[in-house]
């Protein structure tokens, strides 16, 4: 018995750590560190100290942001990673600020390092 659930124990390994890990991509002037966790469907990046939920997955894209605009002066935020090529693509304009910004670079994986969990106050 004990032998069945180590066994069982090693068989679901690998499928919760591949729904855990971080993404460190890097582009010609930065690199960002995020922490996904897509069982959650959250992540955050740097020192983790905003968690966000994932705009969207699929087999291919890993969509962390993807913030419409409904009115023209309305923020643009979009942040795309190709889950086959790594390929890292971010676009921000923002033109209350006038903040029109592209970003991209590349991302490769590592060892999830966590997301703590938030400190609510309510």
């Amino acid at each position: 018995m004990r032998a069945l659930a180590l066994a069982l124990c090693l068989v679901s390994t690998p499928a919760i750590a591949a729904d855990q890990f971080d993404l460190i991509c890097t582009a010609k002037k930065e690199s960002v560190r995020y922490r996904i966790d897509l069982a959650a469907g959250e992540y955050c990046a740097g020192n983790c100290e905003i968690v966000q939920k994932i705009a969207g997955v699929t087999s291919g894209t890993l969509t962390l942001q993807d913030k419409q605009r409904q009115f023209p002066d309305d923020d643009r935020i979009w942040n795309t990673i190709n889950r086959a090529t790594g390929e890292w693509y971010r676009s921000e304009s923002i033109p209350s600020i006038s903040l029109y910004e592209t970003t991209e670079g590349r991302c490769e994986p590592a060892t999830f390092s966590g997301i703590a969990p938030a400190k609510t106050k309510f």
